[in-house]
């Protein structure tokens, strides 16, 4: 089974990059979306007048294909941003070229729920175990 909890560390790296490049105090916490619902979010502001996701999605897929799956499980994750109070909304992604898929695919379409992209490269340390990660989860999927 795929260890997915050693992205809890990679999503504290970039987390903390992101409070650092903000200027502001992020941490891991759970807050009301919607009207009764609550969810964790990786970045949220003391004030919760800021919040974060981190999404650490690959670029194209091994037959140069957009990744259609990990493109809407991305607009999902937008849409969960939104139904915070928040003021401002980041989506942090990891990967230069997801980076840049969503970026074109979003287009218009963050604006209005003040959610702003914001790419964050991860050094090898981390992307080696976002790689890991992927890859046995990719493995466990095939053999289904």
């Amino acid at each position: 089974m795929a260890n997915t909890s050693e992205l809890k560390k990679v999503s504290k790296y970039t987390t903390d990059m992101a409070a650092n490049i903000l200027g502001i105090t992020l941490i891991r916490k759970s807050i009301l979306i919607g009207s009764t619902k609550y969810k964790i979010f990786d970045g949220v502001s003391p004030d919760n007048r800021v919040v974060a996701k981190v999404i650490n999605h690959s670029g194209f897929t091994s037959g140069k294909n957009k990744p259609s799956a990990k493109i809407r499980n991305t607009f999902a994750e937008c849409y969960f941003l939104s139904l915070t109070g928040a003021e401002c909304k980041y989506l942090i992604i990891t990967d230069p070229e997801f980076y840049q898929i969503f970026k074109n695919e979003s287009i218009g379409l963050l604006e209005s729920n003040n959610i702003k992209l914001l790419l964050i490269e991860l050094p090898e340390e981390y992307r080696s175990i976002v790689s890991l990660v992927t890859e046995q989860a990719s493995e466990e999927m095939s053999k289904k």
